[in-house]
């Protein structure tokens, strides 16, 4: 996966729009004191507030309850919420990437196929294609045109292979000794000794 797909779904969870939606859900939005500088619209940049005062509010919580209290709220509203990851990872030439990626993994390159169509000749006509890795059809599309039908089927073949969807999240258990941003300088003295 390339590192522009990690940030777009690192993005995803942890971004100020995903935290600013966390907000909007805990109703925070009301207890704002902030006033937008356009005059004309006092909607402009409430999502970044809320999704700071999102950010604000998991530094509370690890400075008053500690570390393993954050890591809770964090895995129990923030990790644990579904993104839509087709929305999220902008893939930009899925057909590209796909044979970049089959190439990668020592895979036969990959070939569209038509499964289905129907109106040709008409003003609607509706293509469905499968892209195909050897005899393994690997993504499907469907469009108005080969094309579209083409690059649907490469797309939905990377979010198979990319994005596979994982239910119940565990973060591992940890005290508060374990967590920590601060560097535990005994440590380092120690290990640096040996």
């Amino acid at each position: 996966m390339s590192v522009e797909m990690l940030q777009d779904v690192q993005h995803g969870s942890f971004g100020l729009g995903s935290l600013a939606e966390v907000g909007r859900h805990f109703g925070m939005q009301p207890a704002l004191k902030w006033r937008s500088v356009v005059k004309e619209d006092p909607k402009v940049g409430v999502t970044k507030v809320l999704g700071k005062s999102v950010q604000a509010l998991v530094g509370a919580i690890y400075q008053e309850m500690g570390a393993v209290a954050a890591r809770q709220f964090i895995q129990q509203h923030i990790i644990s919420r579904p993104i839509d990851t087709e929305t999220v990872l902008q893939i930009t030439n899925p057909k590209a990437m796909l044979a970049q990626l089959t190439k990668q993994k020592n895979m036969e390159f990959p070939v569209a196929r038509i499964l289905k169509e129907t109106g040709r000749f008409t003003s609607s006509p509706v293509f469905i294609v499968g892209v195909f890795s050897g005899v393994k059809m690997i993504g499907m599309g469907f469009g108005s045109s080969l094309k579209m039908a083409e690059h649907r089927a490469a797309k939905d073949a990377l979010i198979k292979y990319y994005v596979k969807e994982i239910k119940d999240i565990q973060v591992p258990e940890a005290n508060d000794a374990d967590v920590s941003f601060f560097v535990d300088k005994t440590k380092d003295a120690s290990a640096a000794q040996s």
